[in-house]
């Protein structure tokens, strides 16, 4: 207030305003900023993506530390304090309803910018698009450098791919490039126009897949390691209580009631579907394998089936530590895939007991967890020891997980758990059985994968 309409006032409200970069899990990365750190006046022009915008001219105001002043449409003054704020920096609002008007008031401004070697930032888009790409430009700020032949410093923020309006606002990291003075000298506007556009396009393109890349590598790791080391922590705090009832499947009700809460660290949330279809008695639930994060959709319904069991590959119990020790406590069946015959055999000796101890089996019957978006060839296992203990099969269909792609993406996301009405065995050989179950689980993963994908766009 004590010196109101002055440039400089730009440098006390970067001071201020840089924790919130912090406070939303922001990194700004400044690169080739030499550029703007000249004396001469001239006009920097910025893609405009959101209102995000704005910390970045703090930042840069900061570390430039001079004359830095930006152009606004005339709304921004009326939304107070950042409007005061605004204002008392000297900012320039203009009227984008009277083009003539506002070309004027520019035009006049430009001659400040000369004689007071002001670096005068404008969006030159327009209005803000957050939409992966640098917008067609409108003329008023090449009308301008190229009336008062003021050279113009391309400045460009790579894409805000953490952002989505009114749907995800992760944590992120910007890269701020600031590119060489484009002179305005012996060119037409449209020429002119055409060269920055052209250059920014070409180092937005380059910067967002960099940043885009590195957070998500970086995020796929982390979450995955956060996941793999509760997992570890809660299984071995387990571990004591299991040890007085040993290869008990009740055990696996307690493990999924204790990891429920990795659910909400890792942002993977989980909807049941005709929960009665689960409440069948002796059966075998075939569910369709995508990933490890299957293993917390298991736990969403156990609590449901009670009393069941899964079978897994032999190596879990020997590579996953305490997971693999709570594995065996709990009764689940790890059997050798690189022996078929051995696993067959065993497979048939548990079906023999399921009916004698009302217990469910749950199998994966693709074998290997794939996320390619479709529901895999089957293996026969599964469906052997159906047929041959007459036990019907429950398929359960995990909706496509497509925030989670292997070693590039892990975002926050949505899976529907759909179980279908059981199968009957009777009268059916191995191969009836299978098709008629891929043919249903295929049909529900397409349809509910397809619901939850238009959720997140709509």
């Amino acid at each position: 207030m004590f010196r109101p309409k002055n440039m400089r006032n730009w440098m006390i409200v970067s001071k201020i305003c840089g924790f919130v970069c912090v406070l939303m899990g922001l990194e700004l990365e400044m690169r080739n900023l030499e550029g703007l750190k000249r004396e001469k006046g001239c006009i920097v022009v910025s893609n405009h993506q959101s209102s995000l915008d704005v910390l970045g001219l703090f930042k840069i105001g900061q570390l430039i530390n001079n004359n830095c002043g930006i152009v606004a449409k005339k709304e921004l003054f009326y939304i107070w304090p950042p409007g005061l704020v605004l204002w008392l920096c000297g900012s320039i609002f203009i009227d984008r309803k009277n083009p003539d008007k506002a070309r004027t008031e520019l035009n006049a401004v430009s001659e400040k910018v000369r004689k007071e070697n002001i670096k005068l930032w404008i969006f030159p888009e327009g209005t803000r698009r957050n939409n992966g790409k640098i917008n067609s430009f409108k003329k008023g700020a090449f009308h301008m450098a190229v009336n008062a032949k003021l050279d113009i410093i391309p400045v460009i923020f790579s894409s805000y791919y953490f952002l989505e309006n009114k749907k995800r606002f992760d944590s992120g990291k910007i890269i701020i490039t600031a590119l060489p003075a484009v002179s305005t000298e012996n060119s037409s506007l449209e020429e002119v126009m055409d060269k920055v556009h052209f250059m920014m396009e070409e180092i937005f393109q380059s910067t967002s897949a960099e940043t885009k890349l590195a957070n998500n590598f970086m995020k796929f790791y982390t979450k995955f390691f956060i996941y793999y080391g509760l997992l570890v922590v809660t299984t071995t705090l387990l571990i004591p209580i299991f040890i007085f009832r040993p290869r008990d499947v009740r055990n696996c009700v307690i493990v999924a009631k204790a990891c429920s809460y990795i659910n909400k660290l890792l942002g993977v949330t989980w909807e049941i579907r005709n929960r009665e279809n689960l409440r069948k008695k002796a059966c075998i639930i075939v569910v369709n394998h995508q990933s490890a994060v299957d293993v917390l959709g298991l736990h969403q319904f156990w609590p449901l089936i009670s009393k069941a069991n899964v079978v897994a590959k032999k190596e879990l119990f020997y590579l996953t530590g305490p997971i693999g020790i709570v594995f065996w406590l709990c009764g689940v069946i790890c059997i050798d895939r690189r022996n078929p015959d051995k696993a067959r055999s065993d497979l048939n000796a548990v079906a023999c007991k399921l009916k004698e101890e009302d217990t469910k089996l749950v199998i994966f019957p693709e074998g290997t967890r794939r996320n390619n978006g479709k529901i895999n060839p089957f293996r026969k296992g599964a469906f052997h020891m159906a047929v041959n203990a007459k036990l019907d099969i429950v398929p359960v269909v995990f909706s496509s997980q497509y925030f989670l792609e292997t070693k590039k993406r892990f975002d926050s996301g949505k899976v529907i758990i759909t179980a279908l009405p059981a199968i009957s065995t009777d009268g059916a050989s191995v191969d009836e059985v299978m098709e008629k179950t891929y043919k249903v689980m295929d049909e529900a993963f397409q349809a509910s994968s397809a619901e939850v994908k238009n959720s997140i766009k709509s």
